[in-house]
């Protein structure tokens, strides 16, 4: 674990030198850690509120959404369909690019009876997403594997499954019902990246399952800080602004509900 920290700040360190950026991203990394820290002392490691309100948490490196996740505010517009999903009762959870384990682990805290996958091919946070499993004592529930393939989905996929993904644009070669024809009896709960070509990637999904499952697309919602007076131990305006933003830009995902 430590060798992989090392590995991943010397190589950040030398990325930060040759392009020039290294002071500019060393103080936005102090002004997180400052109201991350700022925010830990003030509520503890325990998700405070949203679909998974009480589940113990870890520190995660800056700008990971560590401030919106304790708050229970993460990815607001996902609450309600996150509190459908855990009633659905399905027997297996696969997580593409699970990072630290947000929905990993708090689904298996949730349901009992869910067997959970988390694939990231970032080592760190498959450390992190292990510590959080532990910390929440689901880690006999959560296997966490490195990538993830379409021969994962075939090995997996069950008559009660759901499949959160967020891989950066690697759902357009994961979601493929050709090399993984089981993917037509799962749930899938996918965060929408950028297509090549300038394509709307939302609709290329769209389209390649409209013959198996039901669509529903999720936009996006500006954050202000104003909405959330939990914040207002920030004095600093802007703070609470920065620490209530979990991304620049507008952000979709789309909910696929099997027709099986």
């Amino acid at each position: 674990m430590m060798l992989n920290k090392m590995t991943h700040y010397a190589g950040a360190l030398v990325r930060g030198i040759t392009s020039g950026t290294l002071i500019r991203t060393a103080n936005r990394y102090l002004r997180w850690r400052r109201l991350e820290r700022m925010t830990e002392a003030h509520v503890g490691l325990t998700v405070q509120s949203g679909p998974f309100a009480g589940m113990k948490y870890i520190r995660v490196p800056p700008a990971h959404g560590f401030i919106p996740k304790l708050f229970g505010m993460y990815e607001q517009e996902l609450h309600g369909l996150v509190d459908d999903l855990v009633e659905n009762g399905y027997t297996t959870l696969i997580n593409v690019g699970s990072a630290e384990g947000y929905y990993a682990v708090g689904i298996a805290l949730r349901d009992s009876q869910v067997r959970v996958y988390a694939f990231d091919i970032d080592l760190r946070e498959q450390d992190q997403c292990r510590a959080l499993a532990q910390a929440n004592h689901v880690e006999s529930r959560v296997t966490i594997g490195a990538r993830c393939d379409c021969a994962d989905f075939e090995r997996l996929i069950d008559d009660k499954t759901l499949i959160v993904m967020d891989c950066e644009s690697c759902e357009y070669e994961l979601l493929d019902l050709e090399r993984a024809p089981s993917l037509k009896r799962a749930d899938i709960l996918v965060e929408i990246h950028e297509y090549q070509g300038g394509q709307n990637g939302a609709n290329v999904l769209t389209a390649r399952f409209a013959a198996t499952h039901d669509s529903t697309v999720i936009p996006s919602v500006p954050r202000r800080a104003e909405d959330y007076p939990a914040l207002n131990f920030l004095r600093d305006p802007a703070a609470r602004q920065r620490a209530v933003t979990e991304r620049e830009g507008h952000q979709d995902w789309i909910f696929f509900r099997s027709r099986q």
